[in-house]
């Protein structure tokens, strides 16, 4: 279940989540067994999924999962080092054989914050590492990172703007 100031909150009477983050509809008194009881676990998962995405601020105002308090933060493998191209010189540094994209700020050095806009861009977005392709708006993956970190990129803007 999620705990105190998770967004998923207000819905705890309607879902229960599996381990891997997926909203299943709680049935209650009723059976799956017994007439409308599909029906009703299809309801209640869309009304999820239509919640869960008007909760969710775009990424471009975001920018939550490119920040993190660790400098091993965004693993990079060869793949990811090639694809970079001339970028990686700049963004990538290595702890022995590993790799990972630079940390600047509290969060990854290829984040460019517009601190007039708000925007949180990706200066290397077409390129980027497969971690953060394969982390997608809405996963599980995202609202664990909104729930832990939330309040990051909203403090960096802050400070940024106050510059």
């Amino acid at each position: 279940m999620p705990k105190i100031g998770d967004p998923r909150a207000g819905l705890q009477g309607h879902f229960r989540y599996s381990s891997k983050g997926v909203a299943r509809a709680q049935l209650g008194p009723f059976r799956a067994g017994r007439p409308g009881a599909q029906s009703r676990v299809a309801r209640a998962e869309a009304r999820y999924r239509r919640y869960q995405m008007q909760e969710l601020r775009p990424c471009l105002s975001c920018g939550t999962c490119c920040f993190s308090t660790l400098l091993e933060y965004v693993r990079v493998d060869g793949r990811d080092y090639s694809r970079l191209g001339t970028s990686a010189q700049t963004l990538v540094a290595f702890d022995g054989h590993r790799a990972f994209m630079k940390m600047a700020n509290g969060h990854c050095s290829a984040l460019a914050i517009d601190k007039r806009t708000g925007e949180f861009v990706c200066s290397v977005y077409e390129t980027r590492p497969q971690i953060c392709r394969d982390l997608g708006r809405g996963s599980a993956e995202c609202l664990g990172e909104l729930h832990a970190k939330s309040e990051r990129s909203t403090v960096e803007l802050s400070r940024l703007r106050k510059q």
